[in-house]
């Protein structure tokens, strides 16, 4: 006789309130942790101390350059993240960082020349004279503050700069010749009162053919001002502008970080310079920095060493000396899908420059379940780590959480040497056990044979 099932009470069937939420996943969760064995740190290269970490179930840890060049697999699966009692913690690598879409690019007016007659700049006050049929005038001058220079040109950005402009680029006819200033840019919605946006942006044009260098882009921090006040510095005059348009990026475009390398070897001729592996950092441009003033010199850079190194992107790399410091060619896009050193070729003898690698940061999310301090271990020849079983886990403690959640972000304190070099060492085969395993499978395969023989030779019953 079946028994009668029992009759859920109200509070069974009531929705669970939304603090409760995350402890629904929490088995799951501890399941995808608990999986991971135990792991000695010592077969790992460095260790990097975890510190920041909160109260939060989840953290995230950004990838540094250091971690990057102490890794051998170029899908980052020699890292674990371990805890006070030496236990691996549940880890799962960030989605990589989407590709920045191309800026928006808008036409603005041209410049208009402010020539003020007798009147003091609009820096430091606005001067307004009305005049009636001659007969009657009214002088109003009103104080700016605060005080910006005196202005020179004005672009009316209208709805463009209200949507936002990350910068400036210019068009100068080639009737213009070579010219070289500074260019100071102001922003105000209302002619009265102008914030600084840009100090001191270079705006060149210097040799000709295919020696020559120039920068028509004035990078804004994002400005979302109607007029743009332009004020070539040093007593300088603005060349002739035949275009004006504005730039604006995305704003989810994901922040790069710069890296800088230093030589670590050269030939003699100083013509070919390597630096440092990079690891699978994830390099989205490359920027060569001269150390010669004023010069310019093509160049070609490669990874790998041997016959296993080819070439990456070739280009012309130059320095500008100006009053307000170095003025580099900057970035060129590039992507490093190898392994092995970089080596800049250059066409003409140069003192080792310093190799700026532009990159996106990605993210390691780590699941606290146990006991802190935590230690970040990156670099082994033996030991990998599975992503895949946390992701699906992770997500669903994300979706449990108030819109917009995300995981706190530790910080990576300066990392120690824990295996050393000896942890990038892939374990030798086992030579010895193969042969005996196959041995064993074998003689097995033999017994099994004979057996079947005697079998079949014996008469049915």
């Amino acid at each position: 006789m079946s028994l009668p099932r029992p009759a859920a009470s109200s509070a069974s069937r009531s929705r669970p309130h939304p603090a409760s939420a995350p402890c629904r996943w929490l088995p799951l969760l501890l399941l995808a942790a608990g999986s991971l064995n135990a792991e000695d740190g010592q077969r790992f290269a460095r260790a990097f101390p975890v510190e920041d970490v909160g109260e939060a179930p989840v953290f995230a840890i950004e990838l540094t350059p250091e971690v990057y060049a102490t890794l051998t697999r170029p899908d980052r699966s020699d890292l674990a993240v371990l805890d006070a009692t030496g236990r691996r913690l549940a880890i799962s690598l960030g989605s990589p960082p989407p590709v920045p879409p191309e800026a928006q690019r808008f036409a603005l007016p041209l410049p208009q020349a402010l020539a003020p007659s007798g009147t003091a700049p609009l820096g430091e006050r606005l001067a307004v004279q009305v005049r009636d049929g001659g007969r009657r005038s009214v002088d109003v001058r009103i104080d700016a503050a605060p005080p910006a220079p005196a202005m020179q040109w004005l672009v009316d950005a209208g709805e463009t700069g209200r949507g936002g402009i990350d910068a400036l680029v210019f068009s100068v006819p080639e009737s213009a010749g070579d010219f070289r200033l500074s260019l100071a840019v102001h922003g105000s919605d209302d002619l009265l009162r102008w914030q600084p946006l840009e100090p001191a942006a270079p705006l060149l044009r210097v040799g000709q053919g295919e020696g020559r260098i120039q920068r028509l882009e004035v990078t804004l921090p994002h400005s979302r001002y109607r007029h743009l006040a332009l004020q070539p510095l040093g007593g300088a005059t603005l060349p002739p502008i035949e275009a004006l348009h504005a730039l604006r990026h995305d704003p989810a475009s994901p922040p790069r970080r710069l890296h800088l390398l230093d030589a670590v070897a050269g030939s003699e001729d100083g013509r070919r310079l390597q630096y440092p592996a990079p690891g699978p950092l994830p390099v989205v441009a490359v920027e060569p920095r001269l150390e010669e003033r004023n010069a310019v010199n093509g160049f070609r850079l490669e990874q790998g060493q041997g016959a296993q190194a080819y070439p990456l992107l070739q280009g012309s790399a130059w320095r500008l000396e100006l009053e307000e410091g170095p003025l580099y060619s900057g970035p060129f896009p590039a992507v490093l899908g190898g392994e092995g050193p970089l080596t800049l070729v250059f066409d003409a003898p140069a003192r080792a420059p310093r190799l700026g690698l532009w990159y996106h940061p990605e993210r390691l999310l780590v699941l606290a379940s146990g006991a802190p301090p935590y230690r970040l271990l990156a670099g082994s020849g033996s030991e990998r780590s599975r992503f895949e079983g946390t992701e699906e886990a992770l997500a669903m403690l994300k979706a449990a959480q108030a819109p917009g959640w995300e995981p706190p972000l530790a910080r990576l304190g300066p990392g120690v040497e824990a295996g050393g070099s000896a942890a990038l060492t892939p374990p030798a085969p086992d030579t010895g056990g193969r042969w005996v395993l196959w041995a064993v499978l074998v003689l097995g395969a033999v017994a099994v044979a004979g057996a079947s023989w005697r079998v079949l030779r014996q008469p049915p019953s």
